[in-house]
């Protein structure tokens, strides 16, 4: 059986697509900081349960951090008011099936105007809606076998962002082009060298490589093949997942969130056996500062779902999964 999950090796499609209303920008982290240092933000609220690389921008540009839990439903616990000026309230749309969370959050902002960023890193197929003071970006390189990349919304194009300069990605395509002939194992430290390089990226266009690469996906095709996927598991495994997943709305998501109360160890009995599951996410904060978040980090299997699978592949996850539990 080959292995599923992993990095993505070069992606090549056959469709052309374009949104002219997005700037294009090298990675999700800078189109934050973009967002941040245009708009002189001075305090931004964080969710404990998040990716810490999205710091970055923010410690680099000395901006006051207040952060907030989660509940069970990964929503907010936070009383929405009226906000900083300068501030901006940030929400990450979690494996990419929290957009009923993110149209609540929409309704706040209308009452009461404040700042606010939706972290699409996780569901790139979520569209950000042309609001006042309502900002969006995704990450591409998590849906697309691409070297950088992220649409960001709600900024139009300024001078400073027409005058960057175009991220050169050639350093970045090592693993990319590796996994087209190799197992993804042969290229893991290619892939985690090239993904530490994104920490240090200047802000940037996206590369003339990704935009390319990109032009010639058929987004719908991808988006269909990752709802049937998560449709799919969703069908078998609901029973066991302590999340209660609505799959009535789905669109394109990363992945398939199963959590179980052992799910560190299903989590590892599946990458012994070529089933790739990352881990979101290695935050120091987030062990201290939540029970939900916690429980979430250590015991949410992150399935994947992705565009070069299909239900063969969902098959056999769900045959190792009743193997895993069978063995107890």
């Amino acid at each position: 059986m080959k292995e599923i999950g992993g990095y993505f090796e070069l992606e090549i499609g056959s469709y052309k697509e374009d949104d002219p209303e997005v700037v294009k920008i090298n990675n999700a982290r800078n189109s934050l900081e973009i967002i941040i240092t245009t708009n002189n933000i001075q305090k931004i609220y964080f969710p404990y349960y998040t990716c810490e690389v999205m710091l970055e921008p923010i410690i680099r540009n000395r901006v006051d951090i207040e952060y907030y839990n989660i509940d069970q439903n990964f929503y907010p616990v936070f009383e929405f008011r009226e906000l900083e000026e300068d501030s901006l309230f940030l929400y990450t749309n979690y494996f990419g099936i929290c957009e009923s969370n993110v149209n609540r959050i929409l309704q706040e902002q209308k009452k009461f105007k404040f700042q606010l960023a939706i972290d699409n890193a996780q569901a790139f197929y979520s569209k950000v809606p042309n609001y006042e003071r309502v900002y969006g970006f995704n990450s591409v390189r998590k849906f697309f076998g691409v070297p950088d990349g992220s649409f960001l919304y709600g900024m139009k194009s300024s001078r400073f962002i027409n005058e960057l300069e175009f991220e050169d990605s050639t350093r970045l395509v090592s693993h990319l082009v590796g996994r087209i002939n190799k197992n993804a194992n042969e290229y893991y430290s290619e892939f985690s060298t090239n993904d530490a390089i994104h920490s240090n990226l200047n802000v940037a266009k996206m590369s003339k490589i990704t935009s390319i690469i990109l032009g010639n996906l058929d987004f719908k095709e991808i988006r269909d093949k990752r709802n049937s996927n998560f449709i799919f598991l969703n069908e078998h495994l609901s029973i066991i997942n302590l999340l209660k997943l609505d799959t009535s709305n789905v669109n394109g998501p990363l992945s398939y969130p199963l959590l179980l109360s052992n799910g560190s160890e299903l989590r590892e009995y599946l990458i012994n056996n070529k089933v790739y599951i990352p881990k979101y996410w290695n935050n120091k904060k987030i062990i201290s500062n939540g029970r939900v978040e916690k429980e979430f980090k250590d015991n949410i299997v992150s399935l994947p779902i992705d565009q070069r699978y299909s239900s063969k592949e969902m098959t056999h996850v769900i045959k190792l999964i009743q193997e895993y539990f069978q063995n107890k």
